[in-house]
């Protein structure tokens, strides 16, 4: 897979975290920022804004006909997803839980007691991610900043994503597409997400869910060709959000599913 073959030629993500946290006395915690060459590894997941208009069935934004709109995503405290792998080997909870103030802004936690990495760019990094801290508002629902657990220090590493992700744009709508991340680095890569269709029947481990939106993400390198580049994909059900995804493991050539298995809505 071309994928592979692009991050052969960069220096592991993992390694020079180890490398960073090993030259340093301070908890991970305290990290601000990887090095820069860990930049190339952008990040995802999106918003703006209080949380409380968007959870607020009171509150209706003009509706598009057929579209997925910021209130049809729950992103209220306490709700959480279950999910577990195809192969039924692995299952993990996401669960939004607080807020923390990041240079001045106001982002919501999601928390995550995965083990190992369950997204493509955890994979990169060679770590799970603990933490997401996103915003959300009508427009979006962007990813600022998230925490990998790093085990052989027992603590946490922040990482700032610049730019920031916009995880979904809202409304979702078949035919919209958008930009989630493009780097600021040379060779320049650009994550961009797309609907492709709206009115699938999914059948996950939580139940069967009809209405949903399949998106599927595709990832572009400047001066590579993408001729065979396999997509990461998504499936959406209003007022439950993700009940299903894939992703590509860039690093070993594999894709690796996971389904709904379980959600909570909080208040």
């Amino acid at each position: 897979m071309k994928r592979r073959t692009f991050y052969n030629r960069i220096k592991h993500p993992a390694s020079s975290i180890r490398h960073l946290v090993s030259s340093i006395q301070y908890p991970a915690s305290s990290i601000q920022y990887l090095a820069p060459g860990i930049l190339l590894c952008i990040i995802i997941v999106a918003g703006c804004g209080e949380e409380n208009p968007f959870e607020d069935r009171d509150y209706v934004p003009e509706e598009i006909p057929g579209s997925l709109s910021a209130l049809d995503f729950p992103t209220a405290n306490g709700s959480s997803w279950t999910y577990v792998s195809a192969d039924g080997e692995h299952v993990y909870t996401t669960r939004v839980d607080g807020t923390r103030n990041i240079g001045g802004v106001a982002v919501r936690e999601m928390e995550s007691d995965s083990e190992i990495p369950v997204n493509e760019i955890a994979v990169l990094y060679g770590f799970p991610t603990r933490t997401s801290l996103f915003t959300k508002d009508l427009n979006s629902y962007t990813e600022h900043a998230l925490e990998l657990w790093l085990d052989f220090i027992d603590d946490t590493f922040f990482q700032r994503n610049s730019p920031k992700r916009v995880l979904w744009s809202f409304p979702l709508y078949v035919g919209k597409e958008w930009v989630v991340s493009k780097s600021r680095s040379i060779p320049e890569i650009t994550y961009t997400r797309k609907v492709l269709s709206d009115n699938n029947t999914v059948t996950v481990p939580a139940g069967t869910f009809n209405n949903v939106y399949y998106v599927e993400e595709h990832i572009s390198i400047t001066d590579l060709p993408s001729d065979g580049e396999l997509p990461n994909k998504y499936w959406i059900a209003p007022d439950v959000g993700i009940i299903k995804y894939e992703f590509v493991d860039s690093m070993y050539s594999t894709t690796q599913t996971y389904e709904l298995e379980e959600f909570r809505k909080g208040s």
